[in-house]
């Protein structure tokens, strides 16, 4: 894997035009000709990278190239994101991690980011991670046979041992998990909605004639409901409204669902979308911590399945769920069709071994 004579070096930029668009085309050509990649990954990154992008208010970056030779053979950004919770002091994150089938590049890339971080005074990394949760994050570890899964982060076979060469490990996994038995869940989750219903909450669809209001409502329980699940990181408003408003004519409001207490406000919502063969992808269920215990989020997925059901979807995936998190058990039949993983690194005195 790492026969290759030619030399090795690492060169290191931040606002360089000429590097950054460099920088996006490493993985067009390690995905050329892959299925599992979307197209559309330059774009969003190229977004992502522009000066002006809300994360560079208060966020930093530096890029990380490995040459072989004169080729780019992988990447990664150190980064540092002020918005990562108290609770994690002294954490940076590596994201926009790419590799080619280069053990030594990778890991040379991958230490070089860990000791710039060291170096500003961290003292632990958390990698794959594009600044935070909003945006891809994860390596897929598991389920390479199984077609592409819409939403989903992909990558190669060997980013996983990447990382792990470099000194990571693995901090939590996820999984995507596909059941066929839509009937059978819809009629399992009926009697949350009833009593739910009767306990004064009531459930409506997404509003699309308030599409922006609706977005940033959603925006602010989220930040309350997901506030403390692992590696969260809260993000703004304004950033928020740029990654949902492009969806705006893709969201279906029959599958965005939310729910709302006896007073009329707002307290969770779950998040899905079917896709044109026949499958329905649920994203997100989460409901506000003090109105858990209730049955609230198996009362939402009520609706769901049964409008799965009368669009003749043939089968509903949980996705990327975190494997110690109770959300497993929406259906304990289901199948696992891909895994997921989160690696750390503590920054001892030494990162070449």
């Amino acid at each position: 894997m790492n026969a290759d004579p030619r030399s090795l070096h690492i060169l290191c930029f931040s606002a360089d035009q000429e590097l950054r668009a460099a920088f996006l085309e490493l993985p067009e050509r390690i995905y050329a000709g892959d299925a599992g990649h979307s197209p559309a990954t330059r774009q969003r990154e190229s977004i992502l990278l522009v000066p002006a992008h809300p994360f560079f208010q208060s966020g930093t970056e530096t890029y990380f190239f490995a040459f072989r030779g004169e080729e780019v053979v992988a990447r990664c950004a150190a980064i540092q994101n002020p918005a990562l919770p108290i609770r994690e002091p002294g954490l940076g994150l590596i994201g926009f991690f790419e590799c080619t089938r280069d053990l030594e590049a990778a890991s040379a890339v991958l230490q070089e980011a860990c000791i710039h971080l060291k170096s500003h005074g961290f003292q632990r990394v958390r990698a794959p991670v594009n600044r935070d949760t909003w945006h891809r994050y994860r390596v897929l570890c598991g389920g390479f046979d199984h077609p592409p899964v819409p939403m989903e982060p992909y990558n190669k076979p060997w980013y996983a041992e990447s990382l792990q060469t470099a000194g990571f490990t693995e901090s939590a996994r996820y999984r995507t998990s596909e059941t066929s038995d839509i009937s059978g869940c819809a009629r399992r989750y009926a009697p949350y909605f009833k009593r739910c219903l009767r306990n004064g909450f009531t459930f409506r669809n997404l509003d699309m004639s308030r599409f922006e209001a609706e977005i940033l409502d959603l925006h602010r329980i989220t930040l309350e409901i997901f506030a403390e699940n692992h590696a969260y990181t809260p993000i703004g408003a304004a950033e928020f409204l740029q990654l949902y408003l492009p969806l705006r004519d893709q969201i279906d409001p029959n599958f965005v669902v939310s729910a709302f207490d006896p007073e009329g406000r707002r307290c969770g919502y779950t998040f899905a979308f079917p896709t044109p063969d026949g499958i329905l992808h649920i994203k997100t269920v989460g409901v506000l911590p003090a109105v858990q215990g209730r049955g609230l989020s198996l009362a939402l997925l009520a609706p769901i399945y049964e409008r799965a059901l009368s669009r003749g979807c043939t089968a509903v995936r949980h996705c990327l769920m975190k494997t110690d998190n109770s959300s497993t058990k929406f259906d304990p039949a289901a199948t696992t069709i891909r895994q997921y993983a989160l690696y750390e690194k503590e920054l001892c005195e030494s990162h070449h071994s």
